[in-house]
């Protein structure tokens, strides 16, 4: 859709005498002076496109009555326009107008306007003296009121309203006689005015996202109503009377609450579009077949089991959305939808198909992807309109030969089906332009796919490819290449030949490098090359100007990134934002030459005295224990190195999430004078692998003073358990023996670490310098200061400062926490990270706290511990606390309480007997970190039940169910036990089990699920001490075993594997536990809206702090428990929704349209009892999308949208 597309149509225009020409959208950058020569043309679309400037042949069209100029980034409006007097109708929608010349109120003729999503301070009154208005469009211009004057529009046939300030509407809006089409969605009404209902002659009426509850039964009385919006709102069921709106033709009531639809649903005889996506219906009632005009019927994400027969009266139906439901089976009554043309089924259960189904003569898209199919019927192939099929996912033993002797395919998708062989029919197919054969065990891809060279979209995802052929390059129609999971090392330069390719994944590949040739793929608005061996990329990269997305996580890249800018694991960041920083680094860089040592260990192993003697040769006799974190800069030969002394006390243990992380040396110091177990070597071998990946590891033996005390371990057998220990040393502190072997044995393990090769650009190296010498004189540095800073380094741009703070933020050097606004948690200015640390840590080892107060923390004892602090940074660090997830609120006076230092002892409400009964879920860990339970019952604490909690476990209370959530050091596993309502006992484990995912992913994503295996484990309640392994269930499921046989009581029982996974886990929540042990499902299978569903992973290292992306904290709680969201929760979602109604004033009319639909979904989504993630996930990723695409003013978005994706978990 290009500058050629619109001269064609503006050819046409000229040859037919056209009065309407449609240019939107074709991203002009200006409009052909050919527009000139359409002299009869009366209305012309110019919306969405890329116009700075019109030409001043447009103002000389003498039949031109109508025009829309909505969404463009003109500089300004031409005066021109203004001077054209005979214009009927004009959209100036999103075009950053902050006022409206006099003229416009003069033009005779207007009737209809459109100012929409404009930064206007206010509406000027001239706009309501004009009185003969047609059709006003007023939305997103945050009006908080209406004028009385509005009763004099007495013309006025529709007003929209939508996603204002308004709280009320003037009496006068209800006596406009004209007014047949109302839009007030998202406003902060209390309530619908009663005189809404009362006028009686409505034909379009908006009330999305409006908190509805319930409909009155006056609604009944709106008797031309030919569509009505209720979608994100609350409403449980309809009243009978909705069965009387006679004229009805659309009615959205998509992310609602409804579990079931009134019989009079039937009487919407006129009814052609009907959405109930995204509720709770189990069951349509056989009323639904009266729908006799009904074109469109989208039931997605509901819980459906069955349709009923009526379901084949729809007659006219053309589009059925059954998407993520819990069908079984089609009633064979779906044959009689004749005009039929998509039919959406993907992510159902079911087995077969009816015969009945070769019917559906007009069918042309059927979607079966991820069912439990193992053939088809053979009337499937007789369809004669069907081009597009998808059958992934499913079980089918073998492809029938009949697909292939179907000549008309246009797209096929067959990923996943255990394809060993593709017959060579395939590439005889004429029509065939996008084909989806990823996640299949061919041997290798067929030369005739590259010499077809008309695709459009190739799914050749996980197919072990090597190496890709030069024929690649005569592909030059393709649009979507899907090349992920695979074993490439290169790419061929003839890549650089796709220009038409918009979209290219290549994930999960071995590449090591990019060619030059990629810079060539100028239509390329994304590009995947998460999890690659990448160190740097090429300039050329630079060159792809159309590129929106880039996503380099998991590359070992040797340019420093903040974080930030990569953006989300599977979604990646804004590529020209990247593109930006990194030209900094192409022009002058050089490496960091720095590292961080952390000396870990038992308490009084010598971890103090070592680092000492490393520093400066010095020893103390009877040094006292360590009980907090000390931090020393020590030379190792070219490197600087950040060395971190640990205390090794128990109840230090759960703040090790916070302080461990990658890209460190990890010294574990043993006391050769104790045995292996009081060492605990393994536990802390696996905390590191848990926190820290592969990180090497040298353990030291130290106080071997004697001869008979020597390092003593099973070397052998610890590295081929850990293979990241990279030496063995054995040392005595107290005798300086072993200290230059340890030195060595330090320098080599810093050499290997990839990043303190990193380059950096030379102006952000010296403002990291200067803010290390602002640290020794002053604990917060000054914001202006260190604008100053960036300033003598040329660094001048706000967003350049920003980004760089961002990365000194995760190299430690100074820390600059957010709160969800993206407004600095200390307003004074940047942190020293000593500082931070050193008050949680004088907070947490407490004496009174751990003892007396039983981890009740008080705003007197803080001041005693924090003395020295002002009391604004006292809070700051309570802040901080909670967001670390070492404390939770007790009261609105400021006390928390901290699990970890509460008593161990549990209740007797916690017995075993009491809860002899309850659903039992398990965790089984190689290594418990203690960090696992306590941050939970942070995260848990809005639900303890009166007050039962201790260090080691709490009870919860939800609604009608009680759960028992406790761990156990010595078993190495955390039980959850649920009690209760037999219906609801599944939603509240599954809230339980949301947390644990949370918190494991924090430290899983560091070492791997490999590396770091946690079992889960159902223990059904009938067959006591049978504990079933979750994970194998899940596989069980997936590859269509319905029954297993297991061992209980001598004995063997054989157990329906849907019945107990049903009694344990939702279906959807199962479908979500496969996406996360199963990654290749999540990244391959194919979403409706072409849309990825993100998953927030990695943490930053904030002042060796270790929180959550773009210098957000790990949060607290999120509100899974449907007991309301956390405040904090509500806040950022506030923040969001501020921002984001900001940023409508920039974005071109349909993208501003879909980017309030995204945050209207996701308003209702989260005020639902148990919101749905996926739903959520999706219109998350949507707000960032649109907010990349806009530049600085969508950064807000993007940072606020990023951190309530965390905060939900």
């Amino acid at each position: 859709m290009t500058l050629e597309t619109a001269l064609a149509r503006i050819r046409q225009a000229a040859e037919t005498g056209d009065t309407s020409l449609d240019l939107s959208r074709l991203g002009l950058t200006a409009l052909p002076p050919e527009i000139g020569a359409l002299t009869s043309l009366q209305e012309l679309d110019l919306r969405g496109n890329q116009l700075t400037a019109l030409p001043p042949e447009l103002w000389k069209l003498p039949a031109l009555k109508r025009l829309d100029i909505s969404s463009n980034p003109l500089t300004e409006i031409p005066p021109q326009l203004w001077r054209k007097t005979d214009w009927e109708e004009l959209g100036l929608r999103s075009l950053n107008l902050t006022a409206l010349p006099p003229e416009i109120w003069e033009l005779p003729a207007l009737k209809r306007l459109d100012i929409s999503d404009n930064p206007l301070p206010e509406i000027p009154p001239e706009l309501w003296r004009k009185t003969d208005w047609e059709a006003l469009g007023l939305s997103g211009l945050n009006l908080t009121s209406l004028p009385p004057e509005i009763g004099a529009l007495t013309s006025l046939q529709e007003l929209d309203l939508r996603g204002n300030q308004l709280t009320a509407l003037p009496p006068e809006v209800w006596g406009l006689p004209a007014l047949k089409q109302l839009d007030i969605s998202g406003n902060p009404l209390p309530e619908i005015p009663p005189e809404l209902w009362h006028k009686t002659d409505w034909e379009e009426l908006g009330l999305r996202s409006l908190n509805l509850t319930a409909l009155p039964p006056e609604i009944g009385q709106l008797a031309n109503l030919q569509a009505l919006d209720l979608s994100s709102n609350q409403l449980t069921a309809l009243p009978p009377e909705i069965g009387q709106l006679a004229n009805l033709q659309t009615l959205n009531l998509q992310l609602n609450h409804l579990t079931a639809l009134p019989s009079e649903i039937g009487a919407l005889i006129r009814l052609q579009k009907l959405d109930l996506s995204g509720n709770q219906l189990t069951t349509l009632p056989p009323e639904i077949g009266q729908l006799a005009n009904l074109q469109t019927l989208q039931l997605r994400y509901n819980r459906l089991t069955s349709l009923p027969p009526e379901i084949g009266a729809l007659t006219r139906l053309q589009e059925l959305g059954l998407w993520s439901n819990q069908l079984t089976a089609l009633p064979p009554e779906t044959g009689q939808l004749a005009n039929l043309q998509t039919l959406d089924l993907k992510s159902n259960q079911l087995a077969a198909l009816p015969p009945e189904i070769g019917a559906l003569t007009r069918l042309q898209e059927l979607d079966l992807w991820s069912n439990q199919l193992t053939a088809l019927p053979p009337e499937v192939w007789k369809l004669p309109a069907l081009k597009q099929l998808d059958i992934s996912g499913n079980q089918l033993p073998e492809i029938p030969p009949e697909l292939w002797r179907k000549t008309d395919w246009e797209e096929l998708g067959l990923s996943g089906l255990n394809l060993t062989a593709l017959p060579r029919e395939v590439w005889e197919l004429p029509a065939l332009k996008r084909l989806d054969i990823s996640d299949n065990p061919l041997p290798e891809i067929p030369p005739e796919l590259w010499r077809k060279t008309d695709w459009e979209e190739l799914g050749l995802g996980r197919l072990n490819l090597t190496a890709l052929p030069p024929e690649i390059g005569a592909l030059t129609r393709l649009q979507e290449l899907n090349l992920g999971r695979n074993q490439l090392t290169a790419l061929p330069p003839e890549i650089g030949q796709l220009a038409n390719l918009k979209t290219l994944q290549l994930w999960n590949n071995q590449l090591t490098a990019l060619l030059p040739e990629i810079g060539a793929l100028s239509s390329l608005q994304r590009l995947d090359l998460q999890d690659n061996q990448l160190t740097a990329l090429p300039p050329e990269i630079g060159q792809l100007a159309n590129l929106q997305r880039l996503n380099l996580n998991g590359n070992p890249l040797t340019l420093a990134l903040p974080r930030a800018l990569l953006g989300y694991e599977i979604f990646g960041g804004n590529a020209q934002e990247i593109f930006r920083f990194y030209r900094a680094i192409w022009q002058e860089g050089r490496t960091l030459g720095e590292a961080r040592i952390l000396f870990i260990g038992q308490p009084a192993a010598g971890k103090t005295s070592l680092v000492w003697r490393l520093k400066d040769g010095s020893y103390r006799e009877n040094r006292p224990s360590t009980m907090t974190v000390e931090t020393h800069a020590t030379p190792f030969g070219d490197f600087t190195a950040r060395v971190w002394d640990f205390g090794g006390q128990d109840f230090m243990h759960a703040t090790h999430p916070f302080f461990f992380s990658a890209r460190c040396v990890y010294v574990l110091v043993l006391n050769v004078r104790q045995t292996y177990e009081q060492n605990r070597v393994e536990y802390w071998l696996r905390t590191i692998r848990a926190f820290g990946g592969d990180s090497p590891v040298i353990i030291v033996g130290n106080h071997a003073d004697a001869e008979q005390h020597v390092l003593d371990l099973p070397q052998n057998r610890l590295k081929r358990d850990f293979p990241n220990i990279a030496a063995f040393v054995q040392t005595s502190a107290s005798e300086n023996a072993g200290i230059k072997s340890l030195r060595a044995a330090l320098q080599e393990a810093i050499e290997s670490l990839p990043h303190v090769r990193v380059l950096f650009a030379r102006p952000h190296l010296a403002v990291k310098d200067a803010l290390e010498r602002e640290k020794e004189r002053r604990d917060i540095i000054p914001y202006a200061r260190y604008r100053d800073l960036c300033a003598q380094e040329g660094i001048e741009d706000e967003e350049d400062q920003k980004a760089l703070l961002a990365l000194l933020h995760d190299l430690g050097v100074a820390l600059d926490f957010r709160d969800e606004a993206g407004e600095p948690l200390c307003p004074d200015g940047v942190l020293n990270p000593n500082w931070v640390t050193n008050a949680v840590y004088r907070l947490i080892t407490d004496q009174e706290l751990r003892s007396t107060a039983a981890g009740r923390l008080t705003e007197t004892m803080t001041r005693r511990i924090l003395k020295d602090y002002e009391p604004w940074h006292r809070n700051l660090i309570l802040n901080l606390l909670q967001r670390f997830e070492l404390a939770y609120p007790a009261a609105a006076d400021g006390t928390l309480y901290l699990p970890n230092a509460m008593p161990q002892d549990e209740p007797p409400a916690a017995s075993d007997s009491a809860w002899s009964a309850a659903l039992t879920f398990e965790y089984a860990y190689p290594e418990l970190p203690e960090s696992v339970i306590t941050r939970f019952i942070v995260r848990a604490h809005e639900w303890i039940d009166s007050g039962q909690v201790w260090r080691w476990g709490v009870l919860l209370a939800w609604d009608e169910n009680r759960a028992l959530v406790r761990a156990s050091a010595a078993d190495k596993k955390i039980e959850i036990r649920v009690t209760g309502q037999e219906n609801t006992r599944r939603e509240m484990l599954a809230s339980i089990r949301a947390h644990f995912a949370a918190i494991h992913k924090t430290f899983t994503e560091s070492a791997g699920q490999e590396a770091f295996p946690i079992q889960e484990f159902i223990c059904p309640a009938q067959y006591p001490s049978l504990r079933l392994d979750y994970h194998k269930l899940l596989t069980y499921e997936r590859d269509g075993l319905a029954e297993i046989p297991e061992t209980w009581d001598r004995r063997v029982i054989r157990l329906n594997v849907h019945e107990v996974l049903n009694g344990f886990v939702t279906p959807e929540s199962r479908r979500e536990d496969r996406e996360r042990l199963f990654p290749e499902e999540r990244r391959m299978k194919k979403e409706e809206d072409k849309s990825v569903r993100i998953e927030v992973h990695g943490n930053l290292e904030g002042g060796n702090i270790i929180i959550g992306k773009d210098n957000q904290v790990k949060q607290t709680i999120h509100g899974s428990f449907n007991a309301g969201l956390s405040p904090e929760v509500q806040d950022t979602l506030k923040q969001l929704t501020a921002a984001v109604q900001a940023m409508l004033k920039s974005m071109p009319a349909e993208q501003a349209e879909e980017t309030r639909d995204n945050l209207e979904h996701l308003q209702e989504e989260l005020k639902k009892p148990k919101p749905n993630r996926k739903w959520y996930s999706v219109s998350i990723e949507g707000l960032i999308q649109a907010a990349e695409n806009v530049g600085k003013v969508g950064a807000p978005v993007v940072e606020l949208a990023g951190k309530l994706l965390k905060l939900l978990g």
